[in-house]
């Protein structure tokens, strides 16, 4: 009997981390603009109750760190925002926020895309992203930057511009 328990509780942890990512863009990517030199990611805010705050500061750091990552696993120069010089004319910087989901199923983040400096700076691409919630702690972070760097991927192979 505890083996069968422990069989169940085996698929249910694997069928729960494989929920997919959703992406929705609320304004594209533009095509208008050069290719960023490098991506500035700043640390995810959280927009949760006081009692989710500390829940939902572990998954934005996860998905801030996982996004680097994954953006630099691809050939992107992408760096946090306390590792790298103001941005220039052609840095592109992401801005997101971990949103709070009455429930519990997901993890819902709002991201946005700026590139440019100063009063130059213009935001090029706004998306939504909603990842079903996992039992292994970290997870949800990492299919989400995941997701959104997939996204990022597809923009640069459309300009035809490198992505490993």
């Amino acid at each position: 009997m505890r083996r069968l328990s422990l069989i169940v509780l085996s698929v249910l942890v694997v069928v729960a981390g494989c929920g997919t990512a959703t992406v929705t863009t609320t304004q594209p990517l533009t095509g208008d603009r050069p290719r960023p030199d490098r991506v500035i990611v700043q640390d995810f805010g959280v927009n949760a109750p006081a009692d989710e705050r500390r829940d939902g500061q572990a998954v934005a750091k996860t998905l801030t760190d996982t996004l680097i990552t994954t953006l630099s696993d691809h050939g992107i120069d992408a760096f946090h925002t306390s590792a790298t010089p103001l941005p220039g004319a052609r840095t592109a910087s992401i801005l997101g926020e971990v949103v709070y989901v009455p429930g519990g199923q997901e993890i819902r983040a709002r991201i946005q895309v700026y590139q440019g400096a100063g009063s130059n700076t213009r935001l090029i691409a706004e998306m939504e992203v909603n990842t079903p919630r996992s039992l292994i702690p970290g997870t949800d972070a990492r299919r989400t930057a995941e997701a959104v760097a997939a996204r990022i991927g597809e923009f640069y192979r459309r300009q035809g511009w490198p992505w490993r």
